[in-house]
């Protein structure tokens, strides 16, 4: 419907005479009903012997769009089609709509269409093609509440801006409902922007964007809402994949030669999920090529693996990940993993490897031109589960910080609140507590999904600048395993209400599990702290940032404007010499701030920062603190 308009239906048919007539809601999109007018109408229409069906030749893509072709008649009957509709769709015989989804591709086909109105034979046509999606098919799903028509989004070519799907602000979708849509996408890189007249959109009124996989499955790209209250990120970078679902895979079956997962596939055959042959024992392995034009567009992999034991991944020659299998693979490995369902299980991984406490090296895993990924997939038992399950694709993160912490489940204590409400991107939720002791909040992320994340961003209340978190520790681990610390975070500071710190640290290994600890508010004495939201991010390492520091001036006894440095991806801040008394540096973000006491000479001061790309940087500025003689126009 649309606002102010009339909707008419015609009876194409010669109705009879009724002596009453009757008007039955069947669907409706809330709980009250409000027809506001309502007309029987005699109108000196002709008779027509055709179902009005638009000219307008329908493309759909295959599986995916919904059909739903509406003549907008009614009083026929016996509606049928020839030739046959794809399989998939289907006539309703007193309407003569046709709805459904085509199971198989066709080419442009018109269909005829029969009706009987009365003694009359009504006939129509409809010409319909469809096609397979050859890039990216994704379902955008907006789960609108309340004032949805403030509410906006568009997606983008990155490219050149083009626009392939924009629902503006002043739409006419319902409120509290659920809107899906299909796109296919076919460029590399793609953005989505959201926008809106409010301030903020609606508690739990999100864009989603799903990847289409096989077997009625999927895999959540970006959940994401608008929020200018918490100052949450408007635009989003995505690429299509890299080697979509059921594409064809060179394997070899019940054997590990030596170097298996190198790029040669000489003696190798090709097959794609659905038609590998059965191994010899519990040893399949798997290996395809895609291609990257660009480093410096991408920062990471993101692999989505259909198998249920054990599984080792390969990214050119360099074993990136493994998981149910130990020990150097060989016919006699064993996997120690099984899962009850069978799922596109999602693992994300770093371009390179990054130098920590465990590896002194940094390798890299993605280059530019030809890359080879090659699985290694192992089942418990030689002779009992030799059918191959495998399929795989595989999507490069963009070169901008991803984060994928959407679908989860959570336990908390010593606190107020759950990881929802922290991860909600809404500003009416947070965590908190009132009084001393120890807390801790556990994310475990669905379906066993492994993220490698290098950064986490706290951001406190966003409506004042109070019992901000100053301290906690972040801790990750698979199953059951020892838990690791990415981080113990301390001395954090803030100068107004909203603000989110960053802090980056080494890690390469994706994790399925992270544990926050003991957020606290670095006093003994006065222990109330709030946490309004929480991120964990995946960066770019394959290149490293610049880190700068621009010369100052500050005023004795006058709160200074924080020094910001440029840069990203350094932690661990020290300074030589000290700092004037009453100045601080974050050792955390390296933001200096505070009011200077005393008067200072102007001084070169040396800061020195760790690289989440290995290594230390250290920089220089000056600062000089004055007597506070400056002009207003001088101190804003």
């Amino acid at each position: 419907y649309d606002a102010s308009v009339w909707k008419e239906w015609v009876n194409i048919g010669t109705p009879s005479v009724y002596r009453a007539m009757r008007v039955t809601v069947n669907s409706v999109l809330s709980t009250t009903v409000y027809i506001y007018a309502l007309q029987f109408l005699v109108c000196n229409n002709p008779p027509t012997t055709t179902i009005p069906y638009s000219q307008t030749p329908y493309q759909f893509y295959t599986l995916y769009s919904s059909v739903n072709i509406n003549p907008n008649v009614f009083g026929v009957s016996g509606c049928q089609a020839s030739p046959a509709l794809p399989t998939g769709l289907s006539i309703d015989s007193s309407s003569c709509i046709i709805t459904g989804s085509a199971s198989a591709s066709s080419s442009q086909t018109t269909y005829t269409i029969t009706a009987q109105a009365g003694t009359q034979t009504l006939t129509g046509t409809v010409t319909m093609s469809f096609t397979d999606c050859t890039g990216t098919m994704i379902r955008i799903l907006r789960t609108y509440k309340s004032s949805a028509s403030y509410e906006g989004f568009r997606i983008r070519n990155t490219a050149n801006d083009d626009i392939l799907l924009e629902v503006m602000t002043g739409h006419t979708n319902p409120d509290n409902t659920d809107v899906v849509s299909y796109l296919c996408v076919t460029v590399d890189r793609f953005d989505v922007t959201l926008y809106c007249t409010n301030l903020y959109w609606m508690s739990d009124s999100y864009l989603y964007v799903y990847g289409m996989l096989p077997d009625g499955q999927e895999e959540l790209l970006l959940k994401t809402r608008y929020d200018s209250y918490l100052a949450l990120d408007t635009t989003h970078y995505l690429r299509r994949h890299a080697i979509h679902s059921v594409e064809q895979w060179y394997y070899k079956m019940g054997e590990v030669p030596e170097n298996w997962y190198n790029a040669e596939t000489t003696g190798w055959t090709q097959a794609a999920k659905g038609s590998f042959p059965e191994s010899s024992n519990q040893i399949q392995l798997y290996k395809k090529t895609f291609t990257l034009s660009s480093l410096s567009e991408v920062s990471g992999v993101i692999l989505s693996i259909r198998y249920r034991y054990g599984c080792i991944a390969y990214l050119n020659g360099h074993e990136v990940w493994r998981n149910g299998v130990t020990g150097t693979l060989s016919t006699s490995s064993i996997a120690e993993n099984a899962y009850s369902d069978l799922l596109y299980r999602v693992v994300t991984l770093p371009g390179r490897s990054v130098p920590t406490s465990t590896s002194e090296t940094s390798v890299s895993y993605l280059q530019q031109g030809s890359n080879t990924i090659a699985f290694a997939i192992v089942a418990i038992s030689a002779t009992t589960q030799k059918a191959s399950l495998f399929d795989a694709t595989v999507r490069l993160m963009t070169n901008e910080p991803e984060s994928h912490i959407w679908e989860f489940t959570s336990t908390e204590s010593g606190m107020y609140g759950t990881a929802a409400n922290v991860f909600s991107k809404y500003y009416s939720n947070s965590i908190y507590y009132y009084s001393c002791g120890d807390n801790s909040m556990i994310v475990t992320l669905n379906n066993d999904r492994r993220e490698w994340i290098s950064s986490v961003q706290i951001q406190n209340y966003y409506y004042s600048n109070s019992d901000g978190v100053k301290q906690f520790n972040l801790y990750a681990r698979n199953g059951d395993g020892n838990w690791v610390e990415l981080k113990a975070v301390t001395g954090l500071t803030y100068s107004m209400a909203g603000q989110k710190r960053r802090i980056y640290f080494a890690n390469n290994t994706p994790y399925n599990q992270f544990k926050f600890e003991n957020f606290g508010s670095g006093s003994t004495t006065s222990c109330g702290w709030r946490a309004q939201s929480l991120d964990l991010f995946a960066d770019n390492v394959l290149v490293e940032s610049s880190l700068t520091y621009t010369s100052t001036s500050a005023y004795k006894d006058i709160e200074m404007s924080e020094l910001i440095p440029e840069g990203t991806g350094f932690y661990d801040f020290q300074i030589t010499p000290n700092l004037p008394t009453g100045l601080v540096i974050d050792s955390q973000n390296g933001w200096i701030s505070g009011t200077p006491t005393v008067e200072s000479p102007s001084s070169t001061y040396q800061v020195t920062a760790s690289k989440i790309t290995g290594g230390t940087t250290t920089v220089s500025f000056t600062l000089e603190v004055e007597i506070g003689r400056a002009s207003c126009r001088e101190r804003v």
